[in-house]
């Protein structure tokens, strides 16, 4: 019997799914939570503008403590202790562009439904994990384009008019290059609430600052949304295409060689941190790769440290911050 042909594109796809890590699929069905979505966007675009003090102080008193944050650190126009916060505001929320992406995003979003599922699915790995750790007040608002997410304690603030799909013509408007684009999608909004979470939760803390530090500190980040995501595939969770992560895997040992032989992985110099694990077109020194490779292979020395330590924890990992014992550990060669 003549074994069955794959068409080819199951056949491209296939070493992909295959790597992935099932161990982090766990059962959450006992985990008792429900996030709430704080519609800020659909309350603000819907005042009534002739009693607009009384409106703010219905709004300041309801969204408390995020109205501040909103008001203060995404929209930038003060409090309302000053007497030109009403002008401001009416002054954006009647901004057409600013309405028009307001509408925009009812478009995408409709209801909160889509986000309401994903971020409980997230949190609920999250207690499983971390059953001490606290889950944050959800937020939606419209930033003019500012801040994608925004994080504070016990608070997840999202910019539903960062996340209109990487067509939308305010992303050409406003001239965002097209690696950044390709990322304001809404399948993005959970993995970048979580990788906000992580940095306020778990941040850097080693008192050396290098290439192989940051590499690793960000490999433990994406191990962490693996965990908190384990559906979503792994170019998903780094924010690479296929053909980026197929790059990374059929590159991982001339990578890691280049490092070593151009002495890169202590380097301090913050050109080099930035030139391996910051966002961009490309890696440079690599052709055709994609920005952020450092990153990848720090995931990967992180993953292997697991294989040599299965018994430590997720909390474990992410509170060590000694990043080069865990590079000994690993005992990583690709």
């Amino acid at each position: 019997m003549r074994k069955p042909i794959l068409p080819a594109f199951l056949i491209f796809l296939l070493p992909f799914f295959a790597c992935q890590n099932n161990e982090l699929r766990i059962d959450t069905s006992d985990i008792n939570l429900d996030i709430e979505i704080n519609r800020i966007d659909n309350d603000l675009f819907n005042i009534d503008t002739t009693n607009v003090w009384e409106e703010i102080h219905r709004l300041s008193t309801k969204y408390d403590p995020f109205w501040d944050l909103y008001t203060y650190r995404i929209l930038n126009i003060g409090g309302t202790n000053d007497r030109l916060f009403a002008d401001r505001l009416l002054e954006f929320i009647n901004d057409p562009v600013i309405l028009e992406s307001y509408s925009e995003s009812q478009n995408v979003f409709g209801t909160s439904q889509y986000l309401k599922e994903e971020l409980t699915s997230a949190f609920k790995h999250y207690l499983y994990y971390f059953p001490e750790k606290k889950i944050p007040e959800v937020y939606t608002y419209i930033g003019g384009f500012n801040q994608s997410v925004v994080t504070d304690e016990n608070l997840l603030g999202i910019g539903l008019d960062k996340y209109l799909g990487d067509k939308s013509k305010f992303y050409y408007q406003l001239q965002f290059p097209n690696f950044a684009r390709k990322k304001l999608i809404k399948e993005n909004i959970a993995i970048d609430c979580m990788r906000a979470w992580a940095t306020m939760e778990f941040p850097y803390n080693d008192s050396i600052d290098n290439v192989l530090n940051t590499m690793i500190y960000f490999g433990r980040q994406l191990h962490f949304l693996k965990a908190m995501l384990p559906e979503k595939h792994d170019s998903a969770i780094i924010r690479f295409s296929y053909n980026d992560l197929k790059y990374c895997i059929n590159n991982e040992k001339e990578m890691y060689a280049y490092l070593i032989e151009h002495k890169f992985l202590y380097s301090s110099k913050f050109k080099d941190i930035k030139r391996f694990t910051n966002d961009g077109p490309f890696t440079s020194g690599f052709k055709n790769s994609p920005a952020r490779v450092g990153n990848w292979i720090g995931w990967q020395i992180v993953r292997n440290y697991l294989k040599h330590n299965s018994d430590e924890k997720l909390d474990e990992l992410m509170q060590n911050g000694d990043y080069q014992e865990i590079f000994i550990a690993s005992k990583y060669n690709p």
